[in-house]
């Protein structure tokens, strides 16, 4: 699942210049809410590692 995510992330990226949404991550990888809001986040560290940019870590940021 976790490489889907990946492809699926990088994807709407190209598409879009922004991450893929839990709504739309959910509904692609056919996974709960719980396992969609892990599945963003660490997509999100992911792409901070990558970048080398700072991670907003404030839950009430999302």
């Amino acid at each position: 699942m976790w490489a889907r995510a990946i492809a699926w992330d990088d994807k709407a990226r190209a598409a879009t210049g922004t991450p893929v949404s839990v709504r739309r991550q959910r509904q692609e990888l056919h996974i709960g809410p719980h396992s969609a809001a892990r599945v963003h986040e660490r997509l999100a560290v992911r792409r901070q590692l990558n970048t080398g940019r700072q991670l907003n870590t404030d839950s009430n940021a999302r």
